[in-house]
């Protein structure tokens, strides 16, 4: 066992994962979340804390109205405060002290003052934190029960528990491939699989899975493995992603920072640590977010704790409906209660988390074209690509959306109902990229694939198209802006 592991207070408990936000219809209100209208991944990581300052009024008033339970450990309690911190504006003689600390004990890691200094409050009366903790396993199954017995969601409209850094330290199985918690395992209550089998008994909630939080020390190839396969997880399933680790182990600037055995001497005034470079950058909390040498409580400075508190307001105002990214989004004053909604689940099957396979998702798009529709049973029985266009755009700073818009016609009339299907390569791995639904009247369907930033661009490919009464002929195919040739182009945003 490190040194490091010795000096963390068996108490200390950070900010964890799987956290699964429920919400339940509420009464005598018209909100329903944006998460169960759109069949795509939100992802909140660091770059989404800039966002706080752009929730317009009524979003935050929405999010507001939803009450709420999170469950950690101590550091849950710290991100409790960061919340209550925002409930005045900073510069209100009822904003405490602590809510403001900029000044580290190292200079090197103050930050600027602006990072606790917002000009409103933020009116959190209706989320509750309460102390939750024990190994991995048991915590799920706990969870899991009260599920079961009917305590969660009980009064709450949000509800969640989340993993600590303890349940990442390198005597940890969370990440392993046939024993950890994105394995399905024999039995019941302690893996991904199992709680999915009750996500499906609540199509009509959101639940939210969340990154650990990180330690100096953890960091580590557990930390690291388990939050990689949340990530991936919550972008093949489309699930809402709360990227705590990808928060606290950014800089305010967005730099990464890494854990504590590098090489380098370090003191916070009081105690020190010189650990020899291991030789493996590991993402771990930057110390701009806490002043212990091995530990990653949040408050001295109070950046991390205000961050993340930011981050779960532009998650909340999210889920109440707001979009950022300016696509339809439902306004708070006029969405009717969903029925009948479901939640994309996975079924379980007897191998641990694949790979990480993109899937496709719908987007909605405005057609350049305006031909006349051709039923797919008359007309020649000839069809081809007749356009595709490169519509990608980011998500973060770590994925992009590798979007296309794919145009079918037949004798230059476009054709409705049919399925184009095609493949998408990049990093040298070719995945399946189909139309999510069939071309529309227009002619048109969308393929939306997340993919990573370092693969740079994608290239997608069509394989297929078919439709009732008609037979594909590629070499027909074609582009009249000259972006593609009709079954090739590159998507970059």
């Amino acid at each position: 066992m490190r040194k490091y592991f010795q000096l963390i207070p068996l108490i200390v408990g950070i900010l964890a994962i799987s956290a699964f936000l429920v919400f339940k219809d509420k009464p005598n209100s018209e909100f329903q979340s944006y998460a169960l209208t759109v069949n795509e991944p939100i992802i909140i990581d660091h770059t989404s804390v800039e966002l706080f300052d752009r929730i317009p009024d009524s979003y935050i008033q929405e999010a507001s109205q939803l009450k709420m339970l999170f469950m950690d450990r101590s550091v849950g309690s710290n991100i409790n405060d960061g919340l209550n911190c925002l409930r005045y504006p900073s510069s209100d003689r009822n904003t405490p002290n602590h809510c403001k600390r900029y000044n580290h004990p190292d200079p090197r890691f103050s930050v600027d003052p602006s990072e606790v200094t917002w000009t409103r409050g933020y009116d959190r009366s209706n989320f509750d934190f309460d102390f939750f903790y024990d190994t991995w396993e048991k915590m799920t199954e706990n969870f899991i029960r009260a599920m079961d017995s009917g305590q969660y969601p009980g009064e709450y409209d949000v509800y969640s528990f989340q993993f600590s850094y303890l349940n990442v330290t390198d005597n940890d199985t969370i990440a392993d491939a046939s024993n950890g918690f994105f394995a399905n395992r024999p039995g019941d209550y302690n893996d991904v699989y199992d709680l999915e089998r009750r996500i499906a008994e609540h199509p009509d909630k959101v639940f939210v899975f969340w990154t650990t939080s990180l330690s100096r020390g953890i960091g580590n190839a557990v930390s690291r493995d388990f939050n990689n396969q949340m990530r991936q997880y919550a972008i093949a399933n489309n699930k809402v992603l709360l990227d705590v680790a990808d928060i606290q182990s950014h800089d305010p600037a967005g730099n990464p920072c890494y854990d504590n055995r590098d090489g380098v001497y370090y003191s916070n005034g009081n105690i020190s640590e010189n650990y020899p470079d291991d030789g493996v950058d590991y993402p771990a909390i930057c110390q701009h977010y806490t002043s212990e040498i091995d530990g990653g409580h949040l408050g001295s400075p109070s950046a991390g704790k205000i961050r993340i508190a930011k981050a779960i307001w532009v998650m909340m105002a999210r889920l109440a409906g707001w979009n950022p990214d300016g696509l339809p989004a439902p306004s708070p004053t006029n969405i009717v209660s969903p029925t009948n909604t479901t939640i994309v689940s996975i079924t379980p099957t007897n191998t641990p988390l694949p790979t990480f396979t993109p899937i496709p998702t719908p987007t909605p798009t405005t057609a350049v074209f305006t031909p006349t529709p051709t039923s797919a049973q008359s007309g020649s029985n000839q069809i081809y690509v007749a356009d595709i266009d490169n519509l990608s755009d980011n998500i973060n700073s770590s994925y992009f959306r590798a979007r296309a818009r794919v145009y079918v016609a037949s004798d230059g009339q476009a054709v409705s109902g049919a399925n184009v299907y095609g493949t998408i390569t990049y990093n040298n791995q070719t995945y399946t990229a189909n139309c999510s639904v069939p071309t529309n009247n227009s002619g048109f369907c969308n393929v939306s694939v997340i993919v990573p930033t370092s693969a740079a661009n994608a290239v997608f490919r069509v394989t297929s198209v078919t439709a009732n009464g008609f037979v594909y002929n590629s070499s027909l195919n074609s582009d009249p802006e000259g972006d593609s040739n009709g079954t090739e182009i590159t998507l970059a945003p």
